[in-house]
């Protein structure tokens, strides 16, 4: 089976196995158990890519952090719009 396919029937039966517990039992949404429940089913894409990355033998922060040197200023530009975009709504909060 290919990675992919592995990766999407993980989080699918990790997710709704979470998921159809309280709705299985009818619990209200608004219990503690329930939002846990739904927590965790909504981080399993993540943590299934990082448990698979890890077990295939890949660095998932390599992943994550190692940037091309291609994309270097379109990221810089990026950082600057947010960081404008940030201060803008700072100073406008501030008045």
């Amino acid at each position: 089976m290919k990675y992919h396919t592995i990766f999407f029937i993980i989080t699918f039966v990790w997710s709704w196995s979470l998921w159809s517990v309280p709705i299985l039992l009818g619990l209200p949404v608004n219990n503690p158990v329930t939002m846990l429940l739904y927590i965790f089913g909504g981080i399993a894409p993540s943590s299934t890519g990082i448990i698979l990355a890890r077990l295939r033998g890949d660095s998932y922060w390599k992943i994550i952090v190692d940037i091309p040197d291609e994309t270097k200023y379109y990221r810089t530009a990026v950082q600057l719009i947010i960081a404008a975009i940030i201060l803008y709504t700072w100073k406008k909060g501030n008045k």
